[in-house]
């Protein structure tokens, strides 16, 4: 039995909201993600793309980076975990030659990137790999695939959109027939970065695996629970299961305002709705105001909020289109 962990989309360096705090938790999910393969003594780590939030990392950024990749290496007397790594389009983004934040990881680390040649994760599983760059080489058929060894499992791993799973709007996805098509053997999983969210679905019979980003890196992810997907082979299957990675608490509350409300009225009703679920560290806090008041402005209340011990980050907004609050703008 093989097992490897599957994530993506870690965007080490991304400082949400240009906090500090918010840079060191994308951090911290990593740290966890390298933990756990340790604990579990995992046969690899798998990191499908965007690995750093641009191709031009900070020297501590990077510097970190190959702090927490080399604790999987025997060097620091404990298990031997490789790691294996594709670029995203925040590694390479269009029109760029170089990945500089990733070429100094590969440099001072034993992670290795994948290509289109079989890398062997041990007599069962292999992986192959496509860079974000080369996608379209795929797609054209203009990729070379050395075949795989007999009787061994096959994981594609790549990072892009399938249709499938595509946002409105986003016009880079792929249908998984392209992306299938031009390789010469049948892949049992494709392990896939891109898109944010954890995802899982059967094509003809490959199964297609999205871990999703390990930390809420963005709003549209505040109800979404970070994981990772631990895969182990057996004789018959792969076999799939998801593991959450604890991150800060982001709340999105709605509270009522009426005419006559104060400020401190207001705030009254979000501690009451924050009470209802215990929190261990500061909170992201989005409040949204459902009504109309002319003594206090948004701005107003943010402040309130943000010198709350519980709260690292407050965003407050309103409901009424007419009600004409602009956030530090009195009506």
């Amino acid at each position: 039995m093989t097992e490897i962990v599957h994530t993506a989309d870690l965007h080490l360096g991304k400082g949400q909201y240009q906090l500090p705090e918010r840079r060191i938790d994308i951090f911290d999910a990593f740290h966890q993600i390298v933990d756990g393969c340790l604990r579990r003594e995992v046969d690899a780590l798998v990191i499908t793309g965007d690995i750093y939030d641009h191709e031009y990392p900070s020297d501590d950024t990077v510097e970190s980076t190959i702090d927490l990749v080399s604790d999987l290496s025997s060097k620091r007397d404990g298990p031997f975990v490789p790691v294996y790594l594709i670029h995203g389009d925040h590694d390479h983004p269009p029109g760029k030659r170089n990945t500089p934040g990733v070429d100094r990881l590969i440099q001072n680390t034993h992670a290795e990137r994948l290509d289109s040649h079989p890398t062997s994760v041990s007599d069962d599983l292999v992986l192959y790999g496509v860079h974000h760059e080369n996608l379209s080489d795929l797609v054209d058929d203009n990729l070379s695939f050395s075949p795989p060894p007999d009787d061994t499992y096959t994981a594609l791993c790549t990072h892009m959109m399938v249709h499938k799973y595509n946002y409105v709007g986003k016009d880079n996805a792929y249908w998984p027939f392209q992306l299938l098509k031009p390789v010469p053997f049948d892949v049992d999983v494709m392990l896939c970065g891109e898109l944010h969210k954890r995802k899982h679905y059967p094509i003809h019979r490959t199964d297609i695996f999205y871990s999703g980003t390990p930390a809420r890196i963005h709003r549209r992810y505040r109800d979404y629970s970070p994981s990772v997907f631990l895969h182990e082979t057996t004789q018959e299957s792969i076999n799939s299961t998801k593991y959450f990675v604890p991150a800060r608490p982001w709340n999105d509350i709605t509270v009522s305002v009426d005419h006559d409300d104060d400020i401190e009225a207001v705030l009254s009703r979000v501690v009451e709705e924050l009470n209802l679920q215990n929190r261990e560290r500061r909170m992201i806090l989005e409040v949204t105001l459902d009504g109309e008041n002319d003594d206090f402005t948004q701005s107003e209340v943010k402040s309130q909020l943000e010198d709350w011990p519980g709260v690292l980050h407050a965003s407050v907004n309103a409901t009424s289109p007419n009600q004409g609050w602009i956030p530090g703008v009195p009506r």
